[in-house]
């Protein structure tokens, strides 16, 4: 009776679907990067969350002054947001605060910081219209850059997410090894 039990009890434990429950999201990456400093003008920042988000969930850069830069757009994603600038961010440095709401209900915030060494737009044009009037080559030269993989497809799995798969295993060979044991000392009785 009881080896039927279990076994019932097996069956509903692997038919009954598991869900992945998620903590507080706190910034797993970003790009840039917190500390981080780089040298093309910035005009989308990438965050990236443990855990889900939801609307509303905001966003505020600011320069080392202290002055706000106007974001135009925050879209956001399951695990992801991305901050669009009004304006391509220039040289300096550049604080960025976040506020999110997590799919657990909980709010959570934060900030980090970065540097860009960059020229500015204005001159960029003019040097394009320079290299422009020769042959074609240094366009084809900068196309590999745009080709590399960005930091979002080498992003390993959200971690947790193997557990929702090992532990109905480790369950179920547990569960076979009670059950065998049981039948065994009821054998020798």
């Amino acid at each position: 009776m009881r080896l039927r039990t279990l076994s019932m009890m097996l069956v509903l434990w692997l038919i009954i679907p598991t869900s992945t429950v998620y903590g507080h999201s706190y910034v797993s990456s970003s790009e840039p990067e917190d500390g981080e400093t780089v040298t093309d003008l910035v005009d989308n920042i990438h965050l990236y969350f443990d855990g889900g988000i939801e609307s509303p969930s905001s966003a505020q850069v600011f320069d080392q002054d202290g002055h706000e830069h106007e974001v135009a757009s925050i879209d956001l994603g399951d695990q992801e947001m991305v901050i669009v600038m009004e304006t391509p961010l220039e040289a300096g440095v550049y604080t960025v605060e976040w506020t999110v709401l997590g799919s657990d209900t909980h709010v959570t915030e934060g900030s980090f910081s970065f540097t860009v060494e960059a020229v500015s737009e204005e001159t960029e044009p003019v040097e394009e219209a320079t290299e422009g009037e020769g042959d074609n080559e240094p366009e084809q030269s900068e196309e590999p850059v745009n080709e590399e993989t960005s930091p979002e497809d080498e992003r390993p799995l959200a971690e947790g997410n193997h557990v929702r798969f090992i532990l109905p295993f480790v369950g179920t060979v547990l569960l076979i090894a009670i059950a065998i044991v049981i039948k065994q000392l009821r054998r020798r009785k």
